[in-house]
């Protein structure tokens, strides 16, 4: 998953973050993360929904959910949602 990301320090959208280990793995590697999870009740995790995070659009150069994105409905709304979210960049 790393090397799809781009360089750090990059800012990245992690959806799904239970207890912030990823996120805090990627903020150790230079990273700006906003972890989210509806659930969570880790202070570096934002107990917040997809659907009701607050950022503005084109807020971040990637986002990652590993095995939760499937969770947040309605699915094909939300998958727009993040695409909305994200910056823009040329391939390469």
């Amino acid at each position: 998953m790393r090397g799809a990301l781009p360089p750090a320090p990059a800012r990245v959208l992690e959806i799904g973050a239970g207890g912030g280990e990823l996120a805090g793995a990627l903020r150790d590697e230079g990273y700006d993360v906003v972890a989210i999870d509806p659930a969570s009740e880790t202070p570096a995790v934002r107990a917040v929904a997809l659907g009701d995070l607050a950022e503005p659009a084109a807020s971040f150069d990637a986002a990652v959910a590993v095995v939760s994105l499937h969770h947040v409905e309605p699915e094909p709304r939300r998958k727009g949602q993040v695409c909305a979210l994200g910056r823009a960049r040329a391939a390469g």
